[in-house]
């Protein structure tokens, strides 16, 4: 199977997020190939999530904008992001995509001498583990904490006993502004710092899902971890793009080609610069 590969080491802000919703509004699964969107940012940027108040962002010197996705602030200085758009019904979806991804993220960190991990398994060393499970397996049964609560078999209530007062805890404990410091069981992490984290947006045909992990250590928000500071070797956006289409080859069982944005994709993606991601009434609009 083909998925289309997009690169721009160095992408504006506005157009960043322009460019990653238009993908999503243009996607139509019977003609178009999923996209891996690899990109960075100039200038310097926080993004912040869609249920946020921008006049939390008490960072100076960094312009904030508004994402389509959820989740907490991302402080975009010298990292890597990286985007996927594919159809709502395509196998790959299932049972996560958020799982498999992050799957081919800690691959290409591996390859980078970067030893990230889903935070649970972090947790839990000792389990057997499910690759494509929200939550590890015990002998006595399975647990899951997803949007529709816990689900769990067997009598592992150790285990549901932890999702559930996880799952309380989201929902009902103030967040921290920055992604950095929010926990969340799919997070890569090495030891006990962040390094990439994901968020999604549906659609009704398809799926955006978009992460970001520092190439570097950054001035605004110190709690990530970055690629350089654990490889400990001046790692380059360009040393990073190999070893993340190779994952994902791994991982999706799939074959790259180099493309560009399609007509109408350029379109929107300008029209959604000039009255959305460029327009101080959407990025401060909480």
């Amino acid at each position: 199977m083909k998925w289309r590969l997009l690169i721009d080491e160095k992408g504006t802000p506005a157009q960043n997020m322009a460019v990653d919703e238009a993908m999503l509004m243009c996607f139509d699964p019977a003609f178009e190939l999923p996209t891996l969107r690899l990109y960075g940012w100039s200038p310097a940027a926080i993004s912040i999530g869609y249920f946020q108040p921008a006049h939390s962002a008490a960072v100076p010197d960094y312009p904030v904008f508004r994402r389509i996705t959820g989740g907490g602030a991302i402080c975009h200085d010298g990292d890597f992001t990286y985007s996927v758009v594919v159809g709502r019904g395509d196998s790959i979806t299932r049972p996560s995509l958020y799982n498999a991804i992050h799957e081919a993220m800690s691959n290409a960190l591996h390859q980078l001498n970067v030893a990230a991990k889903p935070r649970w398994v972090a947790k839990r060393e000792d389990s057997p583990i499910d690759i494509n499970g929200t939550a590890p397996r015990t002998k006595a049964g399975q647990v899951a904490m997803g949007a529709g609560g816990i689900q769990g078999e067997g009598d592992d209530l150790a285990a549901i006993g932890t999702a559930m007062a996880a799952l309380w805890q989201s929902r009902h404990s103030p967040a921290p502004f920055f992604c950095s410091g929010r926990e969340a069981e799919a997070d890569l992490v090495v030891g006990e710092k962040k390094i990439l984290g994901s968020a999604q947006r549906r659609s009704r045909r398809a799926i955006l899902q978009h992460g970001s992990m520092p190439i570097r250590d950054t001035a605004c928000d110190g709690q990530m971890t970055s690629v350089r500071r654990e490889a400990k070797r001046k790692v380059k956006f360009e040393d990073v793009v190999p070893a993340v289409t190779t994952a994902f080859e791994s991982v999706f069982g799939v074959s790259f080609e180099r493309g560009q944005l399609s007509e109408e994709e350029q379109k929107i993606a300008v029209d959604l610069v000039k009255q959305k991601y460029g327009n101080s009434k959407w990025n401060y609009r909480r």
